[in-house]
């Protein structure tokens, strides 16, 4: 079995190096002879050839009676091509078949539907990589169908990752196996054909297609169409719940504008990253529905999830979902269309908690919750400019309310944007958790100073994670990471470290919940003295490498 996290350098170091495949190597001892298979007499015959369609005389074939939903090969028949490269096979009728053929290191693999009479010719050549991963499957194995030898399966590792070295290249089908049920495995399958002679070949991400979960797709349909793409020509899937890939869409009568994106270059892949992109909406109907527009990634065609933060007639902000990138990618192109109809004809992107660590955000475009410190709503807020569309200004007293967090529990990190006001001769709070009169915690400016508190009025704990000048009428980016485990917290600004990480223990709320509150305790004096923006609370812990990307990428989308 392999396991392993993908890293295409590592592979191309490989590639040199790669593990005999067995299948290639094997000598038969009895041609035409199967394993305890019986009921032989239909046939399958077929010319062996070469990458340049030269015939390939006295290679090997064998007939494995193998198949996507097994869980390995059953059995096999050999067989020998003649000085013309011809070949004939007699195996079970109806069989589920994979045929193998081999000469040297030369190899390949070709499907037949069923062994009822047919006639197939096999293509041979070099052994390849083949890499991928699978969207919110973090367990099971992947297995090549047809190829033998503990090589041809790869267990799944942490992230989803899975590799194949030293495989046949021709009709190939990747079987999956869910490992969480042992009994009865969910089993799902893609199929492809490799063109081409590069070695190395990387699918995109793998979804199990909704409403077939025998089925494993990708996202981008240029791999489905014409002679394929990056060497691989996927097969449609076979199932109602699959609509044909027959060319891909249209799109010069579509009002459209591209955008180009720089891709922060950190050192790590980007799971579930946001870019906020900007977009002419000039090019755009005056009567665009904002429920038609849709992203895409214009070499890709992958269709991304999005927000609209605003759209107005000269320029719109939308924030696009990214399930991963890989680290080296400096640029991402995004497309976005009008028109609903396109979507229609793309594989949807599926939101797993893998990848949208995201439990809450506030985007301040009037979707906020404000309250009095009275616990009313409030009445009237004081709407503003943000960093990117609309911020919010809370009025003295007044705070914003979250029902979907616990800020005194588990890993997360929470970062916002504030153009601060100044000091007003009062604690000021950015977000708070509250049961009655007890501070579960609070994130806290007093005195030049940030810092974190609990407690009770008679038993206030206070730990600071040092001073800061913050300046006034500027905007600056604040994050703050919880590691529950070891009670750890820290601090950014701007992207950078506040100080050393801090011990703090919250008042942990057990069963009895109280909604978290951004800019104000609920206390008259507490509320944050400035304007707000783009507050986010994940359910990961943001490495100090993705903060200060996230700045950065904000930052820029704001200039």
């Amino acid at each position: 079995m392999i396991s392993f996290r993908k890293n295409l350098g590592v592979i191309s170091a490989l590639a040199s190096v790669l593990v005999a495949f067995t299948g290639c190597t094997e000598t038969p001892e009895n041609p035409q002879q199967a394993g305890g298979v019986t009921d032989i007499g239909n046939s399958i015959a077929g010319v062996v050839v070469d990458d340049a369609g030269k015939v390939v005389p006295s290679a090997r074939v064998v007939a494995y009676y193998d198949s996507w939903n097994q869980s390995g090969i059953q059995d096999s028949v050999v067989a020998q091509a003649d000085a013309e490269g011809k070949y004939e096979l007699s195996v079970k009728k109806n069989a589920e078949i994979i045929l193998f053929a081999s000469s040297g290191d030369d190899c390949g693999l070709a499907a037949t539907e069923n062994a009822d009479s047919t006639t197939r010719n096999i293509s041979i050549g070099k052994r390849r990589i083949y890499s991928s991963h699978i969207a919110g499957r973090l367990t099971g194995e992947m297995r090549v169908v047809g190829a033998s030898g503990d090589s041809a399966v790869s267990e799944l590792d942490g992230d989803g990752y899975f590799i194949f070295y030293n495989m046949p290249p021709g009709d190939i089908t990747l079987a999956y196996s869910d490992s969480v049920d042992t009994e009865s495995p969910e089993r799902s399958r893609i199929e492809f054909t490799t063109t081409g002679d590069q070695n190395i070949m990387v699918l995109p991400e793998l979804t199990v297609l909704d409403g077939d979960p025998s089925w494993l797709t990708v996202m981008d349909l240029r791999y489905y169409v014409g002679e394929g793409y990056a060497g691989m020509l996927i097969r449609n899937p076979v199932s109602d719940y699959w609509t044909p890939v027959t060319e891909l869409p249209q799109t010069d009568t579509t009002s459209s504008r591209i955008i180009s994106v720089d891709v922060p270059q950190i050192g790590e892949k980007l799971i579930g990253y946001q870019f906020p992109i900007k977009v002419d909406t000039k090019a755009f109907s005056d009567s665009v529905k904002l429920s038609d527009v849709v992203v895409v990634n214009n070499e890709t065609w992958e269709l991304y999830p999005s927000e609209i933060e605003y759209w107005n007639e000269d320029e719109a902000l939308l924030w696009v979902r990214i399930a991963g990138v890989d680290s080296g990618v400096t640029t991402l192109n995004f497309q976005v269309f009008e028109d609903a109809q396109l979507a229609s004809n793309l594989i949807p992107f599926v939101v797993g908690l893998k990848y949208d660590y995201v439990f809450s955000r506030l985007h301040f475009n009037g979707e906020t919750n404000v309250r009095n410190s009275d616990g009313t709503a409030a009445k009237s807020v004081a709407d503003s400019v943000g960093l990117l569309g609309k911020g919010i200004t809370l009025e003295q007293g007044q705070y914003m309310v979250i029902d979907s967090v616990d800020m005194t529990w588990g890993l997360f990190t929470m970062t916002l944007w504030t153009k601060w006001n100044g000091d007003n001769e009062a604690p000021q709070v950015l977000v708070s958790e509250r049961g009655d009169s007890t501070y579960k915690f609070q994130w806290r400016y007093e005195d030049g100073k940030f810092s974190l508190k609990k407690g009770a009025p008679s038993s206030i704990e206070i730990t600071e994670f040092g001073a800061y000048d913050l300046p006034v009428g500027e905007w600056t980016y604040l994050a703050l990471t919880y590691d529950n485990v070891n009670s750890l917290w820290t601090m950014y600004v701007n992207g950078e470290k506040l100080g050393d990480a801090v011990k703090f223990s919250p008042s942990y709320t057990g069963a009895a919940m109280f909604p978290a509150r951004v800019g104000g305790s609920g206390i008259e004096k507490d509320s944050w003295n400035g304007a707000l923006d783009e507050f986010r609370f994940e359910s990961a812990i943001r490495s100090s490498k993705w903060i200060k990307a996230v700045y950065e990428t904000q930052k820029a989308a704001a200039e």
